[in-house]
């Protein structure tokens, strides 16, 4: 190591995301999920909850990734806006609220039902809402994932109206963020959404050739689901923190999935 080698700290390649049942009352209704993800200041959630192992999430394509979006889709919090899609849903206030929001967390480390608490605690601050509108429990990951998958029995098993879960891509790409976790067939997470044109955006760039198209169109697909207008079939919360020393002669280094030695440059002289 040289004593002038930087410590950089980016976001890792995991994303904790809550992800919602469209077949439940409440969270079936677009201005209800984004109100949710507007009452959220995630940069407050980090700090809360970790001890620097978390970033705030503000797109769900980590940067520095092939094709990533060049700038952030998701509005920062702003609970002005979120009470004013909650009441768009007709829950002005929280009244007329049917039932209490029930969001599961993974039991297998005391840290997502503290995540799970303190989103629980933003909602309620946020929307003006009593916290019994809002119900937070552990359930197994085993089970989690089948609930996020949709593989579970439906005869045996209820599905809560959000679920804590995290996601990482296979290889680090757009269409591997996007595509492979959200779309309406092919996509990890089950939510039960329909088609849209998001996930027409998503087939027309994973047939596209040219680089900068592509990069283009799933920017699109990130303001579809979580720009100011977006449908939210989840809502990115946090990232796992990725550090590393580097010398400031050399530019090019990614910050997310293998080295791309081929795109490292060092400064002239060196």
């Amino acid at each position: 190591l040289r004593g002038d080698d930087r410590l950089h700290i980016g976001q890792g390649s995991t994303l904790i995301l809550v992800g919602f049942s469209y077949e439940r009352t409440l969270v079936d209704q677009t201005e209800v999920r984004r109100a949710l993800s507007a009452a959220l200041d995630r940069r407050a959630l980090a700090q809360q909850v970790s001890d620097g192992q978390f970033l705030p999430a503000s797109q769900f394509t980590p940067a520095g990734i092939v094709a990533a979006p060049s700038s952030p889709a998701m509005p920062d919090a702003n609970p002005g806006a979120a009470q004013d899609s909650y009441s768009a849903a007709g829950y002005s206030g929280c009244a007329g609220v049917p039932e209490p929001l029930r969001l599961r967390v993974p039991d297998d480390d005391p840290v997502w039902l503290e995540i799970g608490q303190a989103l629980a605690g933003q909602w309620s601050a946020a929307l003006g809402c009593t916290p019994a509108l809002f119900s937070v429990e552990g359930l197994s990951r085993t089970l989690l994932i089948e609930l996020a998958h949709s593989t579970y029995d439906t005869e045996l098993v209820t599905r809560p109206h959000a679920w804590l879960a995290t996601w990482s891509a296979d290889y680090p790409d757009a269409h591997a963020w996007l595509n492979d976790a959200l779309h309406c067939r092919y996509g990890y997470f089950r939510t039960g959404r329909e088609c849209d044109q998001a996930d027409a955006a998503l087939d027309s760039a994973a047939n596209t050739l040219d680089s900068a198209a592509r990069a283009q169109t799933y920017e699109q697909v990130e303001r579809l689901f979580f720009g100011a207008e977006g449908t939210y079939p989840v809502i990115p919360l946090l990232f796992s923190v990725n550090a590393w020393l580097q010398s400031p002669d050399l530019s090019g280094v990614n910050q997310v999935g293998a080295a791309r030695f081929d795109r490292w440059s060092l400064s002239a002289g060196d």
